[in-house]
């Protein structure tokens, strides 16, 4: 089974510290993976298989040299019966993409990237909703990540072959790195699409 690690560095110009596992709190005896910690070093998000298929999960702290706490499952509406995976907060901390395969995506597509809002750091997720466009073209599109300005989005489009309906132009084949530009909704709370 797969469990999250961690190393440290002092400064950028320094060497990567040796990998410690993260301990018991954090890992289960399912596979814990995809791990992503916040700007400020205090929200851990992570992909566990712990209830069965994978649900997005995150683990807090008070300050970064605290003890992570027991993580929690993220709230219903995040986490489906599908597969959701790879979250990636934003520089602001009010988005987090994911990619899941849940009902709802796009054709030929076995993984598509969705995106959910939240006023604060306290506050409720809302509703995921489909990133639409460029981001999402009816392929496998996985392992989301933020530019450091929050405005690109870079994932990686998995496509089996290279007859592929959904195979983004240009592209090399299976497994490769894209970018788009997202503009997120002036009022998320309305339900507007997230799209480049």
């Amino acid at each position: 089974m797969l469990d999250i690690w961690m190393t440290r560095r002092p400064n950028k110009d320094s060497n990567w510290s040796v990998p410690v596992n993260v301990g018991a709190t954090v890992n289960s005896t399912d596979d814990d993976q995809a791990p992503f910690i916040s700007a400020n070093g205090r929200e851990l998000f992570f992909s566990s298989s712990r209830y069965g298929d994978f649900d997005i999960w995150v683990a807090r702290r008070p300050t970064q040299d605290s003890i992570w706490s027991t993580p929690t499952i993220l709230q219903p509406m995040i986490n489906s019966i599908y597969a959701e995976r790879s979250a990636t907060l934003s520089p602001d901390e009010r988005w987090l993409v994911l990619e899941s395969n849940r009902r709802g995506g796009y054709p030929h597509s076995n993984s598509d990237i969705y995106a959910t809002y939240r006023k604060t750091p306290e506050s409720e997720w809302s509703h995921p909703i489909l990133v639409s466009n460029s981001a999402n073209l009816h392929a496998d599109e996985e392992h989301p990540c933020f530019s450091d300005d929050g405005q690109c989005v870079y994932f990686s489009d998995h496509t089996r072959w290279l007859q592929h309906p959904g195979r983004l132009p240009g592209g090399c084949g299976s497994d490769d790195l894209w970018q788009s530009e997202v503009f997120w909704p002036n009022d998320p709370e309305a339900g507007s699409d997230v799209g480049p």
